[in-house]
């Protein structure tokens, strides 16, 4: 299976969400990714599979995302 990588900005488009708060939750650990020769890279399913979390979190009552 090969795995399709984003950058910070495609992970930002696909989150709505600005491209520092890609930086912000990846230095923070709370999104996997990598950084390859300075440039964060994030693996596509990861990113949609920490997404999916967000949301059941969110509908989880008396669990804070």
């Amino acid at each position: 299976m090969t795995e399709t990588f984003l950058t910070p900005a495609e992970v930002a488009k696909l989150l709505k969400v600005d491209v520092e708060t890609v930086y912000t939750l990846a230095q923070q650990h709370k999104l996997r990714g990598v950084k390859l020769r300075g440039q964060w890279r994030f693996v596509d399913s990861d990113v949609r599979h920490w997404l999916q979390r967000q949301v059941e979190k969110s509908h989880t009552p008396g669990v804070a995302p």
